[in-house]
């Protein structure tokens, strides 16, 4: 069973910034706005640095901050919450958010460094 990333490409993230240097214990957030396929949703988003961590992936091995996300949605009793690891210079690496059909796992394939 494949995944339908019809419309993907039209993602786009507004109102919400990650800091330039990451320390472990540091929280940020702010409102969250995503659009998709011509939908508008928004969140409270909260993020809290638990520390850096060794991470596999297709694309190597990374030194990378693990961080806890945490989604408020207008109207939605519980918080939905994942985890990103992010490498400086790399970006993200790895990203797990559950869902109710299972947990949703993300990693690097592949990076290239640098000019071609």
């Amino acid at each position: 069973m494949g995944l339908d990333f019809a419309g993907l490409s039209e993602l786009k993230f507004q109102g919400w910034r990650w800091p330039a240097r990451l320390r472990a214990g540091m929280t940020f957030g702010g409102e969250l706005r995503r659009t998709m396929l011509d939908q508008t949703l928004s969140a409270q988003r909260q993020h809290r640095v638990l520390g850096v961590e060794s991470v596999s992936t297709p694309a190597g091995s990374f030194d990378a901050w693990h961080v806890e996300v945490i989604d408020q949605a207008p109207g939605r009793a519980e918080p939905q919450s994942g985890d990103v690891w992010v490498k400086s210079g790399v970006g993200l690496v790895r990203l797990l958010q559950p869902t109710a059909v299972g947990t949703l796992r993300l990693e690097l394939a592949d990076v290239t460094l640098g000019h071609e």
